[in-house]
């Protein structure tokens, strides 16, 4: 006796045959073999479907082999008695070949996929505003490889219709679409041109890697756009100016005086100083000035806004050149005398940069004080208003208009104080303090502010003198606690940028009225005691005296 599991298929099919034929149900004749029912008891496991069977309602069908449509399946209990099979088996030809595009579309498909090429310029020249803008981007969003033309027609097209919210997330789809385009774009300093006149500043400082190389190969046009947009975003990137004024540097008589104004304003916007830069540029305008005046043409040649604007660049990074501001104030004076092409606004700038630099000019603003009596309907009240704070710091009290004349300027500011921004107001306040104890014109306009300043909307973007203004209001008008409210609550945003002197300042005027706000006082108690290392021994004591009279607390006070 043999086990059964001990035999292979080769043993049963070759070395155990029975002796006789056995019954015919036993044996079966296959190709001349003959295999025994042992072999009938292994089971071949077969690869293909060929063995399954077709589901119905009533059943399984008894053929095995059939190509069947295999979701015929009863899934769950369900009333089968209605259904209508809809499914018609395709071809076999269409069933088995392989699925294979044309490479030449029919006209019609090509133009539906072509007609982006068209529609998405014609649809952003079209647009007035900018979600017109992003919605026709959008809409064609799909296609994927848009050549940097595109982009930059996106870019400059939004800068046309005043820009859009730079966390748009449809401006963000085209910006995130052009930084891997960003190394094919030709001119690159157009595209970051367009990025900081829509404040996408981080896309602009990614942008950086790309000028380095470039700048020797770019025209002076170019490399005076890309300062330009580095200034216009405040992005304060020192490295990249240096390389700008050593390309710049050799050249500096090839530019335009739009150009030189654009370059000292873009270094001035960024806060970075590069005199020996300044310098050139000075002497290039001098020079340019000096040979329009021997030639006896008319010194308008230069326009006086793009030397106003100059001389406020120059005065914001405090680079204090005598021979431009000589050239400046005589060219200022020839032109009030001769009438020439200077205009207010201009006028307006040159006496703010005197004063920034502290250059007391008395022949300068006498000229201008004259010329602004004689025509005060050519001023506009800003400048009306920057002229009399220029004037508070560098001419001397005694050089001063009389009294009438004061009143006569200060009318027109009362009259049109809406259009008065609020730096503005503070400058005519102190020029007012000043001379307060010579005109009574000087102190009826700080009352009349006092009254018409709680109207004004809440000044949340500029920067003013905010402890002076406090100063000044306390003396002459200490109970307007409306107006004292308003004050406080620009405290508060500007306390970041205060001086030593401003706190002093301050918390003198708030010890100097009867409105009280303990917001402020115990602000100002932290941060004297985090920038106490800036403040002297008498400055921190008057500090704290006050502070304490004022209920600041004890535990913020200095030590």
């Amino acid at each position: 006796f043999v086990p059964l599991f001990s035999l292979t298929v080769r043993d049963v099919m070759f070395r155990w045959q029975p002796s006789s034929a056995g019954p015919a149900l036993l044996q079966r004749q296959v190709g001349g073999g003959v295999f025994s029912p042992v072999l009938q008891q292994v089971r071949h496991k077969t690869v293909s479907r060929l063995g399954r069977r077709q589901h119905w309602r009533f059943g399984v069908l008894a053929h095995k082999g059939r190509w069947y449509y295999r979701f015929h399946k009863m899934i769950g209990k369900a009333n089968w008695q209605r259904y209508v099979e809809r499914f018609q088996p395709p071809r076999k030809l269409e069933a088995v070949q392989r699925i294979t595009f044309t490479t030449k579309p029919t006209p019609t498909t090509h133009k539906r996929a072509t007609e982006w090429v068209v529609a998405l310029p014609k649809g952003i020249a079209s647009a007035t505003n900018a979600d017109q803008v992003l919605n026709c981007w959008v809409r064609h969003r799909h296609k994927k490889y848009k050549s940097p033309f595109y982009f930059l027609m996106a870019l400059k097209r939004l800068t046309e219709v005043g820009g859009c919210d730079p966390s748009d997330w449809r401006f963000r789809l085209i910006v995130t679409r052009l930084r891997p385009a960003m190394r094919r774009v030709l001119n690159k300093p157009r595209m970051v041109l367009y990025l900081a006149q829509l404040r996408a500043y981080s896309d602009l400082q990614r942008s950086t890697r790309f000028m380095y190389k470039m700048l020797p190969k770019y025209s002076d046009k170019q490399v005076v756009m890309i300062a330009r947009a580095w200034g216009m975003a405040s992005c304060w990137d020192p490295h990249l100016f240096f390389a700008i004024s050593q390309r710049l540097l050799p050249c500096v008589e090839r530019l335009t005086l739009s150009q030189l104004v654009v370059l000292v304003e873009s270094f001035a916007g960024c806060q970075i100083s590069h005199y020996e830069l300044f310098a050139a540029v000075s002497a290039e305008v001098q020079r340019r000035m000096n040979k329009a005046s021997r030639v006896e043409s008319d010194v308008g040649v230069v326009r006086s806004q793009l030397l106003a604007n100059l001389s406020e660049a120059f005065a914001s990074v405090k680079c204090v050149d005598f021979a431009f501001l000589e050239m400046v104030s005589k060219h200022v004076r020839h032109s009030l005398a001769t009438g020439g092409d200077v205009a207010p606004p201009a006028i307006a700038g040159h006496c703010q940069a005197f004063a920034k630099l502290r250059v007391h000019d008395v022949e300068l603003f006498e000229a201008v004080w004259q010329h602004m009596l004689t025509h005060q309907y050519d001023y506009r009240p800003r400048d009306i208003a920057q002229i009399l704070g220029a004037s508070s710091v560098c001419m001397p009290a005694a050089l001063w208009p009389e009294g009438s004349d004061v009143g006569q300027l200060l009318a027109p500011l009362l009259l049109h104080f809406d259009l008065l921004r609020v730096p503005d107001v503070a400058e005519v306040l102190k020029f007012c303090h000043t001379h307060a104890e010579d005109s009574s014109a000087a102190v009826d306009f700080v009352k009349q502010v006092a009254k018409r300043w709680p109207e004004k909307p809440l000044c949340r973007r500029h920067s003013f003198d905010i402890a002076g203004t406090l100063d000044i209001f306390s003396q002459h008008c200490p109970q307007e606690e409306k107006l004292f409210s308003m004050l406080c609550r620009n405290v508060h945003r500007l306390l970041r940028h205060y001086e030593p002197q401003d706190f002093v300042q301050t918390v003198s005027a708030l010890a100097r009225i009867d409105y009280r706000d303990g917001r402020v006082v115990h602000a100002m108690a932290k941060w004297i005691s985090k920038r106490s290392d800036e403040l002297s021994e008498q400055q921190q004591q008057y500090l704290v005296a006050n502070l304490k009279q004022l209920g600041a607390d004890e535990r913020f006070l200095l030590a």
